[in-house]
């Protein structure tokens, strides 16, 4: 039976004008005590949820939305699903993106909105949409783990690692950086409790310390948790296992023999959670369905083999981040499947394991969804299998205890020379602000390859171009370096860069809090790495007041050494507001005499629109 969650609401005393706040169980930052999540007023939390797909594939948007959905003339908002889950019982969404959703600018596919129904998501960007989902299940008391589900748009299996081994853009500075700006972005809302790491890394190893650098899936999920845990430190990290340990194979992303042996700690404690995936006979064969004393088994040879010990010794939670079924008896392997599923249930039930359910929308072909294929309709043997191991709601984000300020900026995240750079003026290249990788640069090297000027991992050389002085060069896509300025007037202005290029260019954009200000702006070859050019001015609109400007490189190899900002019109309206506080995380340049950038996002621009999309979930490696 499903428990109702009561919410106390604001006690006053009559001798005081400030209330009394009534936290609810679940609300505020949530945080870990041994094979516990607990929140802000450390209150036991377990959670119940789906995975809603969509975001990681071609239509940059959650699947669902788009018109005709039943076949019958009918279309849906997100409002409408959002309402449903939580009639449902539903608590927590897992949100798969991919990388590429992540680039400045994206917009979903042509055709997978019906505007009718959805018209608050006219004209948004991707993200925009992300955002407006958040909020709505902030209001419903749903809370949301953000999930880098896969490092391109769409759903055939990818390499199993968390980069592209060669390619210049699918790198592990692309994936960071990609999470360093949904980090920024989602910072201090209270409905985001987490972060999924990268799914199912099956490819990987689980080794000590620098120990196989081009595969230790450990190593990389602790540089990746510290640029994450520089910006949002109150998140859950959610890390999930390999494929394989020591010649052990089990399902992808849940082997976590290796945590045995080498122990991932992360810079803020108290916030790791190990996440694993369960799947039946009906996604793939495993050894264990076929042994003779089968469903007895699978605790012994599966679920404690290679994972269950992390809850039983308390070394962390366990989360189960996938698991489903079709659940039906005309699929071949349903004798096996059912009581797989069954089992699992149970062993969830006796465990008090938090879950998500792959998946809300029907159009996984290994499993299925919660919804019918209609995409309205509920299955109902699906439902009245969960009934059981549905948890307490939670309160509206915010309904309980204010959530907490957010987080200073790192440590040393201020202007370079201790004043904000000011605008109107000349702003230059080489006088990003202090902090260090991650928080005044983002760098994919760390050498400084001429060594002038700056100590850290940005190249910078003395210039020939008109009045001396210094450049940034050996830029490479993704790079981006942050600036503190002081606006005088809000308004318009415009930005001209001086730049370089011995090859063909490229493209840079400035942004703020994570929107493009400027668009891509094209830097043409100019014949040399010290044959300089001003670009044309680029118009922009800024607030007034001390704010934070990204500079991101997207593409091509040139140098930069200044951008000069000029005030067009004065404005008392509303231009986007500041990036917030002074001088904080960001920004990384590349070095000397080329390079070339793409912030957040790849740079393609071919777009797929995937309507009748099957979705394929990886297999596992043979056992």
């Amino acid at each position: 039976m499903k428990t109702v969650l009561i919410v106390l609401g604001v006690l006053a005393s009559a001798s005081t004008a400030h209330p009394v706040w009534a936290q609810s169980v679940g609300d505020g930052a949530w945080h870990t005590s041994g094979n516990q999540i607990l929140d802000s007023g450390n209150n036991v939390v377990h959670f119940s949820g789906l995975n809603w797909s969509g975001f990681e594939t071609a239509n940059y948007v959650v699947h669902g939305l788009w018109g005709n959905v039943d076949g019958q003339g009918h279309s849906r908002s997100i409002g409408s699903y959002l309402d449903q889950m939580k009639s449902l019982g539903f608590n927590l969404i897992r949100l798969p993106f991919s990388g590429d959703l992540c680039a400045s600018g994206r917009m979903p596919a042509a055709g997978t909105i019906d505007f009718t129904a959805n018209p608050d998501l006219q004209g948004l960007s991707s993200l925009q949409i992300m955002d407006a989902l958040i909020q709505g299940c902030g209001t419903r008391g749903i809370r949301v783990i953000l999930d880098y589900h896969r490092m391109q748009a769409g759903f055939a299996s990818e390499n199993g690692l968390w980069y592209i081994p060669g390619d210049p853009t699918y790198t592990e500075a692309f994936w960071i950086s990609n999470w360093q700006l949904i980090a920024t972005r989602y910072k201090g809302n209270p409905t985001v409790v987490g972060a999924d790491l990268f799914n199912e890394p099956h490819a990987t190893t689980w080794d000590a310390d620098g120990v196989n650098p081009t595969t230790n899936w450990k190593d990389a999920a602790k540089r990746c948790s510290d640029a994450l845990q520089a910006i949002a430190p109150q998140w859950l990290i959610c890390v999930q296992g390999t494929g394989q340990y020591n010649g052990l194979a089990g399902w992808w992303g849940a082997v976590h023999l290796g945590f045995l042996d080498h122990p991932l700690t992360l810079t803020v404690a108290h916030q790791l959670v190990l996440q694993i995936h369960e799947y039946g006979r009906d996604v793939s064969d495993q050894p264990w369905y076929h042994a003779a004393t089968f469903p007895a088994n699978l605790e012994a040879d599966d679920w404690n083999k290679f994972w269950e010990f992390i809850h039983t010794q308390s070394l962390a939670p366990i989360w189960v981040g996938e698991w489903g079924s079709k659940d039906d008896p005309t699929e071949p392997y349903y004798s096996l499947d059912h009581p797989w599923l069954q089992a699992f249930h149970d062993f969830i039930k006796t465990k008090q394991f938090s879950w998500t359910w792959w998946t809300w929308s029907p159009l996984s072909s290994d499993t299925g969804g919660i919804l019918n294929a209609d995409f309205t309709t509920v299955n109902a043997a699906k439902m009245a299998l969960l009934q059981d191991v549905l948890y307490p709601g939670f309160a509206a984000s915010g309904s309980g205890a204010p959530p907490p300020p957010p987080p200073p900026p790192p440590a040393g995240g201020s202007p370079y020379g201790g004043t904000p750079a000011a605008i109107p003026g000349t702003v230059q290249i080489e006088n990003y602000d202090l902090g260090g990788l991650g928080v005044g640069y983002f760098n994919t090297d760390t050498v400084n390859h001429f060594g002038q000027y700056r100590t850290d991992g940005v190249s910078i050389e003395t210039t020939s171009d008109t009045g001396g002085g210094f450049d940034v060069g050996w830029i490479s896509p993704g790079e981006w370096l942050n600036y503190t300025v002081s606006v005088a007037s809000a308004g318009s202005y415009t930005v001209s860069f001086r730049a370089a290029s011995a090859t063909t260019g490229g493209t840079l954009h400035l942004e703020s809090g994570g929107t493009t200000l400027t668009g891509s702006v094209a830097v043409p070859g100019t014949g040399g790495w010290q044959t300089w050019e001003s670009l044309p001015p680029v118009s922009l609109t800024l607030a007034a007041g001390t704010q934070t400007l990204r500079l991101v490189f997207d593409s091509g190899s040139f140098n930069l050494n200044d951008m000069t900002f000029a005030a067009t019109t004065s404005s008392s309206g509303s231009p986007p507001p500041p990036s917030g506080s002074g001088g904080s995380p960001s920004g990384s340049s590349g070095s000397g005499g080329g390079g070339g950038g793409g912030g957040c996002g790849c740079t393609g621009l071919e777009v797929l629109l995937v309507l009748g999309l099957a979705l394929r979930r990886p297999k596992p490696q043979a056992a």
